[in-house]
């Protein structure tokens, strides 16, 4: 499991808890979490906790095989709505998105920050 974190102070925090707690099948990196760099994949799942007006290039590719990302979206009908979204690739190149259920979240903001 990795987490990429936004801001430094939290990414600090959190690896410093999964250090106490003696955590090491997980990870937590500090950087812009939607610019997923393709060494670091491939994932079996992306979790966005945020609202992704639209779906970054560059996750597709970092799912593995049978990976699944699973973001908040738009609502197609009513842009002041969003869901939680079940989002696979497609035997055609493509993406295929489920509607999961109601949501209300903070758009994912680009860049690194020092502390929250």
């Amino acid at each position: 499991m990795l987490s990429i974190e936004r801001f430094k102070s939290l990414a600090i925090e959190a690896e410093a808890r999964l250090a106490r707690l003696a955590i090491a099948n997980a990870g937590v990196i500090f950087g812009d979490g939607l610019a997923i760099l393709p060494k670091i994949g491939p994932f079996d799942r992306i979790i966005v906790q945020g609202l992704l007006a639209e779906v970054p290039e560059n996750f597709i590719p970092a799912l593995g095989e049978d990976g699944l990302l699973v973001a908040a979206r738009p609502d197609p009908k009513t842009m002041s709505r969003q869901h939680i979204a079940r989002i696979a690739r497609n035997g055609a190149g493509g993406i295929d998105e489920t509607p999961v259920c109601p949501s209300r979240l903070q758009a994912l903001l680009p860049g690194e920050a020092l502390a929250l």
